[in-house]
């Protein structure tokens, strides 16, 4: 691991995905202009959004419906039934990048995780992270924990690991894996 890497890895949540998030619309800077100014201008609309409230992904450009979906596998500040689905939701998660603003709210966001409206999602505090399952059994582990990631992977089918990130969902054949390995 670098020294930038476990500089990284002791940031807060919220400096976390600004990080991924920068990085992501950099990246699109990188392939066009267009791509660069689609990312940018949905990241930025995104937290605005009331969640649970869905919105026609009609209304988007093409280069913003792939950045929503990139939004929604990565770093779970939206959601979609589907990556081509034509209805979005800004996740509560979202919403809390606007408190990377005010290092209080930071502060506050941080210390004391609240769940979302009823229905959107559920989050909960970890020691050191978060852990939001959605209503579709997705969930987004914000913790660089290999051991949290051992745990989850025992009854949760994991589609990501990335540095402070794990992405997956529950399922039927999961639970039933690790009921049939002795978790009770």
């Amino acid at each position: 691991t670098s020294r930038e890497g476990k500089r990284y890895l002791l940031e807060s949540l919220l400096s976390q995905v600004w990080k991924v998030l920068l990085a992501y619309v950099s990246l699109c800077r990188r392939v066009s202009p267009a791509a660069h100014d689609a990312a940018l201008s949905l990241a930025l609309r995104l937290p605005l959004l009331p969640a649970a409230t869905d919105y026609p992904s009609d209304d988007l450009s093409e280069l913003q419906r792939r950045a929503l979906t990139d939004f929604a596998e990565l770093l779970g500040i939206a959601f979609q039934r589907k990556p081509n689905s034509r209805r979005f939701y800004a996740t509560p998660h979202a919403a809390s990048l606007l408190a990377a603003f005010d290092s209080a709210a930071a502060a506050a966001a941080s210390a004391s995780p609240s769940p979302g409206p009823a229905g959107a999602s559920a989050a909960r505090g970890l020691e050191g992270g978060w852990l939001i399952i959605e209503t579709n059994f997705r969930l987004y582990a914000h913790s660089s924990s290999e051991l949290r990631a051992r745990v989850l992977r025992s009854f949760a089918l994991l589609s990501y690991q990335l540095p402070g990130l794990i992405v997956g969902s529950l399922t039927r054949t999961s639970i039933q894996h690790a009921v049939d390995s002795g978790v009770d």
